[in-house]
Parts: C-alpha cells; sequence; structure tokens
C-alpha cells in the first residue's frame, strides 16, 4: 500500500478488492486537515486527470456488468466523451490538424459502433442515443441514389422480401428450415 500522509492511519488493503480500497482512501481523506483536503481535491487536477475521471464515471454508468469496459454501450459513450473534449480543443486550435484527423477517426469509429449495435439490438441502441443525446443518424439500408438503377430496384425487392419472411415467421406461416437444392 502507498504511504499514508501524516496524521491518518494507515490501512492495509488486499489489492484485488478495489472498491475496499476505494472505501479506505476516503476515510483517510477525511481525516486529513482542510488545507490537505484543498490540495488533493479535483480542482487542481490537471486536465487530463478531469478527462480520465469523466471516462471512468461514464464506463460506470453505461457498462451491462461491474467488469464490462468494451461493450458496445460503453464504447460509444466513451468515444462521445472524448469527441466533445477534441472539440473544445479544436474551437481554440483550428489549425491543429493531428487533432482534427484523430477527431475524424473518433467520429468514424463511434458511427461504426453506432451502425453495429443498431444492427444486433435497436432497443439498447435507441437508449444509448438518447441517454447521450444524440441523434438517430445510422441508416442500415444504403441510399438508392448511390446504386444503379436496377440494383436498386434489386435491393428494394429484396428488402420487402425479408420484411415479408419475418412477418410470416412471427404468424407462423413459415418455419427458418432453407430447402436443398437439387442438382
Amino acid at each position: 500500500p502507498p504511504p499514508s500522509p501524516a496524521g491518518a492511519a494507515a490501512v492495509h488493503v488486499p489489492q484485488c478488492d478495489l472498491e475496499a480500497q476505494i472505501e479506505a482512501d476516503i476515510q483517510s481523506v477525511e481525516t486529513l486537515g482542510d488545507p490537505l483536503k484543498r490540495m488533493l481535491s479535483m480542482t487542481n487536477a490537471s486536465q487530463a486527470e478531469k478527462n480520465i475521471l469523466k471516462i471512468r464515471q461514464i464506463v460506470q454508468k453505461f457498462q451491462r456488468h461491474p467488469a464490462d469496459t468494451g461493450s458496445p454501450e460503453v464504447q460509444i459513450a466513451v468515444n462521445t466523451e472524448r469527441i466533445m473534449t477534441l472539440q473544445v480543443h479544436m474551437k481554440d486550435h483550428h489549425k491543429d490538424n493531428n487533432t482534427k484527423r484523430g477527431l475524424l477517426q473518433l467520429v468514424a469509429d463511434r458511427r461504426s459502433m453506432m451502425r453495429y449495435l443498431k444492427r444486433k439490438d435497436k432497443d439498447r441502441y435507441y437508449e444509448v442515443i438518447e441517454a447521450l443525446g444524440l441523434r438517430d443518424m445510422i441508416n442500415l439500408i444504403p441510399p438508392k441514389a448511390f446504386l444503379p438503377p436496377k440494383a436498386a430496384l434489386k435491393e428494394e425487392l429484396k428488402q420487402k422480401q425479408k420484411a415479408q419472411f419475418r412477418e410470416n415467421l412471427k404468424l407462423g406461416i413459415v418455419s427458418k428450415k432453407k430447402k436443398k437444392k437439387s442438382k
């Protein structure tokens, strides 16, 4: 354990129990004097430390289980926070091309993660965009304007057939078994 400040009781906390360690740290900070509390407060933290703390809070808010850091919801929320931080930076430093490139990459990553989440679970997707205050800009059907006319008609027909099949599947008219093609 790290050395305790003068006047604080030394508390030994097992490394594996993070919550107990945080609780012990909070108790040891409460026993400190007022000047030391002010020195350790977040008002004196660097911007990088504040960003890290904000990201940790976001991870806790969006995680599915206590050890979850990689679910699509968490990644979308963390990328959104990082995007907002970089937007503030870009307002002051509009010629910073390296940051601009990183910002565009983050936006692309978030967009692809949002597309994945919408494709896999629409309910969670809508919950996440509502919680983050984002707009629903993800369209899973390719725009017809970019397809040649014949391909656009085929795509539209395919989408209608899929929708009809899903509807029939719900009603129990069709089974999921595929017919074997005979040669």
